[in-house]
């Protein structure tokens, strides 16, 4: 199993966010060149209804601010990749830019206000149907490969993965992943590069 296009969000650590002031944020994270990704465009969907609200659009992937579900969060959403990699490497490829995104949101204070990001849970998607369809049976492949990295990433941590989709087929396969202590970002970040191998 080897979907291309995986998703992670990390929650807000609160009930709100003001996602019409990440707009100018994710502007400059253009001009000044604040990812690895080749960031393009900035899109704005507020009137979409607890969606996607604020979309960084990158060559590689997005950055949203997502609202789905009442539960406000960053969603990377991976696209393309420079290299294979396997399902591990992929997944821990979009963990990485994803953490990385958030710890740069974290510290950035202007013109929002200061948003933190829960650690000890995250929501991977694929996006992939075929590679990856919505089926129980999809879950408990996946299963394995991401219980053995999230072992490394939350170490010593009891975690749960659960498959949340329900089988709808035109649904993404999505997993929550809960973990009984919380790292920081800093040390997410630093784990999940060391466990990144060959994907982009």
């Amino acid at each position: 199993m080897e979907p291309n296009r995986i998703a992670v969000k990390y929650f807000v650590d609160g009930s709100s966010v003001d996602a019409s002031a990440i707009v100018p944020v994710f502007h400059r994270w253009i001009q000044e060149g604040r990812t690895a990704d080749a960031l393009l465009d900035v899109a704005d969907y507020k009137h979409v209804h607890e969606g996607p609200h604020t979309l960084l659009v990158a060559h590689e992937a997005d950055y949203v601010i997502d609202l789905a579900e009442g539960r406000p969060g960053l969603l990377y959403v991976r696209k393309r990749w420079g290299l294979s990699g396997s399902l591990r490497d992929r997944v821990a490829a979009t963990l990485r830019h994803a953490l990385a995104a958030a710890k740069i949101l974290a510290d950035d204070p202007q013109p929002h206000s200061p948003i933190a990001f829960r650690t000890d849970e995250v929501q991977i998607s694929f996006y992939d149907r075929l590679a990856a369809p919505n089926t129980a049976a999809s879950f408990k492949a996946i299963k394995p490969e991401l219980e053995a990295l999230l072992a490394e990433l939350y170490e010593g941590a009891d975690l749960t993965l659960e498959h949340v989709s329900d089988e709808d087929s035109r649904n993404p396969l999505t997993i929550k992943v809960l973990a009984s202590q919380a790292p920081s970002l800093d040390t997410l970040v630093e784990r999940t590069e060391a466990a990144s191998t060959t994907a982009g």
